[in-house]
């Protein structure tokens, strides 16, 4: 454990140690004695690390207890007074924190930023007298920094310098988001929807010559895809297929060549459009179309 330690301060420097684990944990939970001069600066919701032999946990406080063993709630309101006059008294300040994740092998974590380095099923049980430590910025911000291409939806309560990104991926399956009356759930929907559509509309978005007649080209696509009178597009023919080699799933299609501009001149139907030519020629109905960059 005392390797473990090390490790950490040579990839984060000094760590702010804040308490030690008591009394019984779980692979999912533990209770630790926080530093009495500490019990006003760590709140719940405070993200913390602590170390086992291999790896470390990190953890989130849920709550926090303070209590007398001395001052029971059995003495009487004079005896009580009587012993804290006398300056007999002692309190232990606790917290309850919920393990989020073991990592294993943290310079590969910090170094590869892996999440394959990552199980937020731990399987390892913290063990009593372990050194509790404040979680350092840059190990949240890695946790928290999504996998591939992710959107930004706020910061961490505790760690407002720390953003939360969701990787768009995880959206592929279901969705829940739990909370209590007035948490923000709504918010956070909305924060999603409106991240989710601005990573869509940043993606290389085309449509497709759909009807050709005389001077007229039909294309399929119109007000909702964002498409005004005046607006021009670039003409491609269909390029080259690309396949992924491991999932054998399409990726799409690179811009064949350059057939010439056209312009849009009616919007029609719920999602379509007519179009003239501006330039080029030998336009095709299996020809792509993209909105001109200026």
């Amino acid at each position: 454990m005392d390797q473990t330690v090390t490790a950490l301060q040579e990839i984060f420097g000094p760590l702010k140690e804040i308490g030690v684990v008591i009394g019984e944990a779980r692979p999912l939970s533990f209770v630790f004695m926080i530093r009495p001069e500490l019990s006003d600066t760590i709140p719940v919701w405070e993200y913390v690390i602590t170390p086992l032999n291999k790896g470390i946990v990190v953890a989130q406080i849920q709550n926090a207890v303070s209590f007398s063993s001395i001052l029971s709630k059995e003495l009487e309101f004079s005896a009580a007074s009587k012993l804290i006059s006398a300056g007999i008294e002692e309190f232990k300040h606790l917290r309850e924190a919920r393990v989020l994740a073991y990592i294993e092998d943290i310079n590969g974590f910090m170094n590869n930023g892996s999440s394959d380095e990552v199980t937020y099923r731990p399987r390892y049980v913290v063990h009593p007298a372990s050194p509790v430590f404040l979680a350092p910025k840059p190990l949240l911000e890695l946790l928290y920094s999504g996998k591939g291409k992710t959107i930004y939806v706020g910061n961490l309560v505790t760690r407002g310098d720390v953003k939360v990104h969701f990787s768009i991926r995880g959206f592929m399956r279901h969705v829940a988001i739990i909370a209590q009356t007035g948490a923000g759930k709504s918010y956070l929907v909305g924060v999603i929807i409106e991240e989710l559509l601005r990573t869509v509309l940043s993606l290389d978005w085309h449509a497709r010559i759909a009807s050709i007649d005389g001077s007229r080209i039909f294309i399929n696509a119109g007000r909702l895809s964002g498409l005004e009178k005046g607006t021009i597009l670039e003409v491609f023919s269909q390029g080259e297929e690309i396949v992924d080699s491991k999932t054998k799933m399409p990726l799409g299609r690179t811009k064949g060549t350059y057939r010439g501009e056209l312009e849009v001149i009616e919007l029609f139907g719920v999602d379509a459009s007519i179009a003239k030519v501006r330039s080029g020629s030998g336009f095709t109905t299996s020809d792509l179309v993209y909105v001109k960059k200026e």
